[in-house]
Parts: structure tokens; sequence; C-alpha cells
């Protein structure tokens, strides 16, 4: 038996230790400690991979607990007035927390902002301390957060409100367990989609949703045979992005902030350090050292790191007047404009800011040594660069960086074949088919057989366990 295999054994009892206590809280009837217990069981298997990407038993007993909660059950529930004809469509965006550079925050506020013929309010169930990120107030209509300690009392204060709505869009965290039962606390709540931003890790929800929709096709695959069974939930709507004006970027006077001349190629890499490392350290880090070492006229930006985080500071340390590191920072459109090549994260991508890369004409060069998976890069329309080795990535980057004409070609090119898809119109056009579709309510949640866990499984257990270490 493996190390891997261990590691996978021990999060599945831990995930069972939490199922079991759901199983006995409803037996009992004690609905309080039944989502307190669904959430740390949903947060185990969120942050350590159990093997499986749903559980049968948490997402059928919050069902229970929400349709013994009936809120139009109760007699004291006034009626909703009728609306003009004319008044906009109501739709609630329904997150956990919001961050300023979280990508399901930022999928939401270019929704709100692309979407203007409806009304659009923003709920969050658990936003603490995190500051509400500007965009997002901007852009909705109205704001709801939630400030209630008992998940209970989150529970109820979301069920309260769903049925105020055209439209429910579900943006919440992976363990989220309140407002998945609060779904099923509203039987005639209006048709409600899930938004698969986390689609590569554990997660509840398939019991709150009337479909699941993926942003790449690698997530449609993973949620049909890991997820749920059910024929025609999973559906296909992907990221919306700004098409950008080239000439706002202030990409010189980032340079000229950093000490770069303006003719000097520069690479950037946008990711947390986390999605950088696996079990033999950090290859990508590995390869730009390389790089930097054969290209002596390269400077490389990175944003996500730091000169404090391991591997990044001895990089930063041995190149001080080339390696830049800004950290987390939500004013990455400068570093977009000054960029020529934009290096993908491995082994885990950062999709949304390859994406970003790829709508400023930045060629994008990804690393795949291995067989296509779910952590790595996907999309409808964009095909980046893929080295399969590290001689490979090495002679794609000098190449890039050696002909100025050919990487802006390349990068034009995956430019166009973006916005064909991603484009403010080419995506609304995508979500008005989608709200078009013909849709169903299933009473019977719809989960997939086990299957024995396998590489992705063991590529997911050390992606959270890793993101662990680094936090």
């Amino acid at each position: 038996m493996t190390l891997a295999h261990d590691r996978l054994t021990e999060n599945r009892r831990t995930l069972l230790h939490f199922e079991l206590l759901a199983l006995a809280d409803a037996e009992i009837g004690d609905d309080q400690a039944l989502i307190e217990h669904a959430t740390l069981g949903a947060s185990s298997a969120w942050d350590s991979h159990p093997g499986q990407f749903v559980s049968a038993i948490l997402e059928n007993r919050l069902q229970d607990l929400g349709l013994r909660h009936r809120v139009n059950a109760s007699p004291k529930r006034p009626k909703r007035p009728k609306r003009p004809k004319k008044q906009r469509k109501r739709v609630l965006h329904v997150l956990t927390q919001a961050y300023p550079t979280g990508g399901h925050t930022r999928v939401t506020w270019r929704w709100m902002q692309l979407d203007r013929e409806k009304e659009h309010t923003v709920l969050l169930t658990d936003q603490s301390v995190v500051p509400i990120p500007e965009p997002l107030s901007t852009w909705a209509d109205k704001l709801i957060v939630l400030n209630y300690e008992s998940k209970f009392d989150r529970f109820k204060a979301i069920a309260s409100v769903l049925a105020d709505y055209d439209l429910i869009i579900l943006n919440v965290h992976p363990n989220d367990a309140a407002t998945v039962a609060a779904c099923s606390a509203v039987p005639g709540r209006p048709r409600t989609l899930l938004f698969n931003h986390a689609d590569h890790v554990f997660w509840l929800g398939v019991s709150a949703a009337d479909e699941i929709i993926n942003f790449r096709p690698s997530s449609i695959a993973l949620t049909e045979q890991r997820r749920s069974a059910e024929p025609g939930v999973s559906l296909m709507l992907p990221l919306p992005l700004d098409e950008p004006d080239l000439q706002s970027g202030d990409g010189q006077a980032l340079r000229s902030d950093l000490g770069i001349s303006m003719k000097a190629p520069v690479s950037l890499l946008m990711a947390e350090a986390y999605k950088l490392i696996d079990d033999t350290g950090c290859h990508v880090g590995r390869l730009l050292r390389r790089l930097l070492l054969e290209q002596p006229d390269l400077h490389h930006i990175g944003i996500g790191q730091n000169s404090q985080q391991m591997y990044w500071s001895d990089l930063a340390q041995e190149f001080p007047t080339r390696v830049h590191l800004l950290g987390r920072t939500p004013d990455y459109l400068p570093a977009l404009s000054a960029a020529n090549i934009f290096l993908d994260s491995w082994p885990f991508s950062s999709i949304t800011s390859a994406l970003e890369a790829v709508s400023w004409g930045v060629p994008v060069l990804g690393f795949a040594p291995g067989p296509p998976n779910p952590l790595r890069f996907d999309d409808l329309g964009v095909e980046p660069f893929w080295a399969t080795n590290d001689d490979d990535w090495i002679a794609t980057a000098k190449n890039w960086i050696s002909d100025p004409e050919l990487a802006t070609a390349i990068g034009e090119a995956m430019r166009s074949a973006c916005l064909t898809v991603h484009s403010p119109a080419a995506w609304m056009k995508q979500l008005g088919d989608l709200l078009d579709s013909p849709w169903t309510r299933s009473s019977v949640i719809e989960i997939p057989d086990p299957v024995p866990a396998d590489g992705l499984d063991q590529a997911v257990e050390r992606l959270g366990r890793i993101r662990r270490d680094v936090a």
C-alpha cells in the first residue's frame, strides 16, 4: 500500500466520522448539530481529499433537514406581491465569502456587470472579517450580509429569502452546508444554478441545484462521472471576460517602477504559490531559474508569490534586479500590459489568470509532462502551447522571447479564439441560451456509484496538502 493510498484512506475515515455523526444527528432530530457536522465533514474533505468528490450521506441528510423546515409551510409567511410585468427579473447570487482576487467573486461581479437587464442581489452567508470587494458592491443592486454565528440560524435566514427571486446562482464554498439545506427548505424556489468554480475538489451542493454550471470540458466530465448521474444536469457556461482596452494597462509605468527597460522581454506568472509546488518542490520555479540563466536579458514578474516564500526567496536573492515578486494584488492589469509571455502554473493551472493573459494577447506557455487531467488548463476556445518536457518548455520560451513578432502573432491568435467564446457579447449569448433551455426539478439525488481512487484523487490530495503547508 502506497503512502498516497494511505493518505486517501485516512481522509476517507475522517469524512466517514462526520457522516456517521450527521446520521446520528438526523436520527435524534438535532438539526443544529447536523448542519455543523456536515460543514465539518465537507471542510475536511475539501482540504484533505478522501478519494471521492461527493457525499451521498451528507447530501441526503441536508435535503431531509431542509424538507423538515419547509419555509412555505409556515402560515405566517406573507404572499409575495405581484410585480409589474415590465419589472426586471430578480437574480440572487449566493456566495459564502467574496475575495478581491477570488475567481468565483470575479465571475459574480462580471455576471452582474454584463447582465444589466436583471436586478441583482448578492447574499454573503459568512463574510466574517473579510472586506467586501468594491466591484461586488458596485455592480450589485442590493447586498445582504449575514452575521449569524449559528449555522442553523444562517440556514433559516437563507431559506427565508430564496422565494423572492426569479433565479438563484450558487457560487458558494464547498462546505456551505447551510445554503445546501436552505435550498431544500424551499421546494417552490426558482430555478437554481450551482456554478462549479471548485470543480477539482469535493463539494456539497448536488442536492441544492437544479443544474450544475461547468466552465470547462474537463469539469463536465468530472461532474458526470463522480458527482451527479442525473442526465441533463451538467451544463456548460464559460467564464465571462472583459474585452480589454489594450492601451489602458499602463505597462510602461510598471516597467519604469520596477527598473525594467522598455525593450527588455518580460515573463509573467500569476498564481498562488501552492499551485506551483508538488512533492518534489517547485518545478516551474526551477525551469524559470534555468530560463533566467540562459536568457540574461529576461525580467520576470510574479503575482501571487512573494520573496518570503519557500523557493521564491532564493530566486529573488539570486536575481535581485530581474525577478519582481509583487505578492497578492488585485491591480494586475499593468503586469499583463507589461508582459511578453505568460507562464502557466503547474501542477495546478491558474485558469482564470491564464484566460486573462490570453484576453490581453499575451501567449500562454503551459507545462504538461503527463496525461490530461482536470488540474491543468483546458477551455472551450483556447488551446495554449503545451510543453511536454523541460527542454521543450525552455526552447519554446526562448523562441518567443527572441522572436517578438512570433510571440505577438501567437498571442493574437489565442486572443481571437478566446474572445469568440469569452467576450461579453459571446458570453451573454450563451447565458441567454442556457436560461432559455428547458429544465426540471428532481426530488431524488442521483449520484454515480463510487469508483476506486486513482491518480487524479492522489493529485487532488497532494494539492490540498501542499496548500495547507504553504498557507
